[in-house]
């Protein structure tokens, strides 16, 4: 069993790292998005106004030294209320894109492993998701749940759970029929432990790098 705990932990450092290090311009996301969410945490000190604040005498005001991005028709500082907004962007995004990996890796890599009548019946609904654009799926979702923050999480959750399961799928099927999980087989492990042990830690950058994008 140590040959294949060795092949696997060998793969877990460097296929996140080299998927990062081949990328450059990842490497500029990843310093935006570090930028974007240091402005999200530090909102209350560096909004210049309340975002809430309305005055309509300064309704429409273009960009100037007291309101740096304008204001809108109720006369609110867009400056500050885009900082402030960051934190729900941020906090929506996050959430949803995290439900969808989960939920949709875990179906990607059983239908994968798993084969057959299961795999097909999977990718078929999975199929039918993907065949509704996902601005219209996610706005029917939307309508069905009601309006709230909540129900706009799983609306954009569930639009992006097929990409993340057929990320998750086609090196599962691959890595199957690697040498180290027919030794985990002879072995005694079962599926789940297959599947979270051996396979998962593998394919995991893919997952990743379809997350980051």
């Amino acid at each position: 069993m140590s040959a294949v705990s060795d092949t696997t932990v060998a793969a877990r450092p460097g296929g996140l790292w080299l998927a990062f290090s081949q990328n450059r311009l990842a490497w500029i996301g990843l310093v935006l998005l570090a930028l974007i969410i240091g402005v999200a945490l530090c909102a209350p000190w560096l909004a210049p106004r309340d975002p809430l604040e309305q005055d309509i005498v300064a309704r429409l005001q273009p960009p100037s030294a007291e309101f740096w991005l304008g204001t809108d028709s109720f006369g609110r500082d867009v400056l500050s209320r885009l900082i402030y907004g960051a934190r729900v962007s941020l906090f929506v995004g996050f959430l949803a894109i995290l439900i969808a990996m989960l939920v949709g890796t875990a179906i990607g890599v059983a239908a994968g492993y798993i084969g057959g009548i299961f795999d097909q019946i999977v990718m078929g609904v999975l199929d039918v998701l993907l065949a509704f654009p996902t601005l219209l799926l996610g706005l029917m979702i939307a309508a069905m749940l009601g309006a709230s923050l909540e129900n706009l999480i799983v609306a954009i959750a569930v639009t992006e759970i097929a990409p993340f399961a057929r990320v998750a799928r086609a090196p599962t099927i691959t890595l199957r029929q690697r040498d180290f999980v027919e030794a985990s087989r002879s072995y005694g492990c079962g599926p789940f432990r297959i599947m979270t042990r051996h396979i998962l830690p593998n394919m995991l950058s893919d997952v990743v790098v379809m997350s980051s994008l």
